[in-house]
């Protein structure tokens, strides 16, 4: 996102500035939609699937029954396990925020630039 910032403020390009303005705004709107998303389906990683997963691995490495070792694993889930998100997840979802509003501000930079080109050729015209 960077790069294309410093891009569209050196290209002459209409076209070239609203494309990475573009490219600025959907990527920060990709980093903000999967970070909400890793947010909201945070608890759903202790659901079946993941247990199972979990379990297997587990009865595996320790040659238990399967049953048994699931049995451990839903009873430690259901005593309370919790996640910790921490504070990468709302960076991302604050980079994101930031980032958008950033884009869509270079998004109207471009086209502020855009309406004030032909007045400058109409004045240098006089």
């Amino acid at each position: 996102m960077l790069v294309a910032i410093v891009a569209m403020r050196l290209t002459h390009s209409f076209g070239a500035r609203r494309t990475m303005a573009l490219l600025v705004t959907v990527s920060a709107l990709t980093a903000l939609a999967i970070g909400v998303v890793d947010i909201v389906r945070a608890q759903d990683r202790f659901g079946g699937y993941t247990v199972d997963q979990t379990a297997k691995r587990i009865a595996d490495e320790t040659g238990q029954p399967l049953d048994k070792v699931r049995a451990d694993v839903q009873g430690v889930i259901d005593r309370g396990a919790s996640i910790d998100l921490g504070i990468g997840i709302w960076l991302v979802v604050a980079g994101g925020v930031i980032g958008t509003i950033g884009g869509l501000l270079d998004l109207a930079w471009v086209g502020q630039r855009q309406l004030a080109a032909p007045n400058a050729d109409i004045a240098a015209a006089d």
